[in-house]
């Protein structure tokens, strides 16, 4: 991960989906339409559920299968179901709309970047 992204601190770690994410931990990923969204990450057989606070409500969502996938260290003792999540839950000092656009660009750049990888294999295999 660059330096940038590390000082961030929080115990950030890149993850690449399908991982192994702890149940209960705060992160972030795309959605297709390359929408950040940051909440508490439940796995759910073979995918993730999360728990975003935006626009002053609760959302549940999915994480999709493809693309990054940021993590911290803030995990929440609640569970999923749990009707005790406020917005408070979701607000950290170090998580403003700088970090969140940052981060949302770090991931479209490593997006890119594996389409780009992807691109070019598919170029240099031969058909017979």
């Amino acid at each position: 991960m660059p330096p940038c992204v590390q000082d961030i601190g929080h115990g950030i770690q890149l993850r690449r989906f399908p991982g192994e994410i702890e149940s209960k931990t705060f992160g972030c990923y795309l959605d297709a339409k390359g929408n950040m969204h940051a909440g508490y990450m439940y796995k759910n057989g073979c995918n993730y559920r999360v728990v975003c606070w935006e626009d002053g409500q609760r959302i549940n969502r999915v994480v999709p299968r493809s693309g990054p996938v940021f993590t911290f260290n803030q995990v929440t003792a609640n569970s999923f179901k749990s009707p005790d999540f406020k917005a408070s839950n979701f607000e950290f000092p170090w998580f403003g709309p700088p970090t969140q656009r940052f981060l949302q660009n770090e991931m479209m750049a490593l997006q890119k970047m594996e389409m780009d990888n992807f691109a070019y294999r598919m170029g240099r295999l031969s058909l017979k």
